[in-house]
């Protein structure tokens, strides 16, 4: 899924769940490792492909502030994961999260 938009941001390369978790793990217990932003996933990937595969450059569009009712939405999105990541671990998502804590060395 590396695109433009990682192009952009300075991104050298994404990570998948268990190359994050081995990198991750080398300095660091790991506390808790799980997707985040699920809700939000298929229509990420529909539009990145789509996007990729049109040769469409959207970068300006997609990098500045939503209007305010699109940011509520997305705000109410992300507060609803949020809720449950409290309860569960998401199999699947745009993003991992891990909490981790210094290993002594």
């Amino acid at each position: 899924m590396f695109s433009k938009k990682d192009k952009v941001l300075k991104h050298f390369r994404r990570y998948s769940y268990d190359q994050i978790e081995k990198l991750v793990s080398k300095n660091f217990k790991i506390l808790r490792i799980t997707f985040f932003n699920t809700l939000l996933f298929l229509p990420i990937v529909l539009a990145t492909l789509t996007f990729k595969f049109l040769k469409i450059d959207y970068i300006d569009d997609v990098e500045n502030t939503p209007n305010r009712p699109i940011n509520n939405l997305l705000y109410f999105i992300f507060r609803f994961e949020l809720f449950f990541l409290k309860y569960v671990d998401f199999p699947f998502g745009v993003s991992i999260i891990i909490i981790g804590e210094k290993k002594n060395l």
